[in-house]
């Protein structure tokens, strides 16, 4: 299924078939979405208040955290 239509994972689970998630985007992007919740589960600000804090995600260069959206 499509990244934005997480809503059909609840039909695919009523009809018992397995449900896949399909995105077209790089595997960094996916890397940075898989990772997100641990550094919301580390972080207690916003990425735009921790101006000259780089993030580690696994598999990629350090972001500064105000660059991400």
């Amino acid at each position: 299924m499509d990244f934005f239509c997480t809503s059909g994972l609840s039909v695919a689970d009523e009809l018992h078939i397995p449900s896949y998630f399909f995105t077209t985007s790089g595997a960094c992007f996916l890397a940075l979405y898989l990772h997100l919740p641990t550094l919301h589960q580390n972080t207690t600000k916003s990425f735009k208040d921790m101006k000259e804090h780089f993030l580690n995600v696994p598999g990629l260069l350090p972001v500064l955290a105000i660059d991400m959206p």
